[in-house]
Parts: structure tokens; C-alpha cells; sequence
């Protein structure tokens, strides 16, 4: 498992290997996209208050990227 320090290294953990599978990477880009962006929603305004309410959603995205990647 990869620590990653930064939002970017994180993203590029899974992109990468996204872009070094054989297969038709279209839908596994937009499904990354949709994610990231989302991801992004969750982080703009992440503040105490909100944080243990977008947590498990935050989880739940990294997650699915994570169970992707595996079956890539």
C-alpha cells in the first residue's frame, strides 16, 4: 500500500494504473473523472463541522477506486 502525501500523487496512484491496463480505458476514465470529482465536491468545503458527515462518503470513494484498480 502507497502513502500518498498530496491530493495529486493520490489521483496519479490511480490513473496510472488505469493508463497501463490493455484495456478499453474510456469508461475506467470517465468513471475516475466522475469520482475525482466528487472527491473534489467533498474536500472544497471539508471543515469541522462537516467532517464527520463527508467522511464516509470520502471513504467510500476511495474505496470503489481502490476495488477498481484491484480488478484491473
Amino acid at each position: 500500500m502507497s502513502i500518498f502525501t498530496t491530493r495529486e500523487d493520490y489521483i496519479k496512484g490511480f490513473t496510472q494504473v488505469f493508463t497501463d491496463t490493455k484495456r478499453d480505458t474510456e469508461d475506467l476514465k470517465l468513471y475516475v473523472t466522475t469520482q475525482v470529482q466528487r472527491l473534489d465536491t467533498l474536500l472544497k468545503d471539508l471543515s469541522q463541522v462537516t467532517f464527520w458527515q463527508r467522511c464516509p462518503e470520502i471513504l467510500g470513494i476511495d474505496a470503489k477506486l481502490s476495488l477498481v484498480t484491484e480488478l484491473v
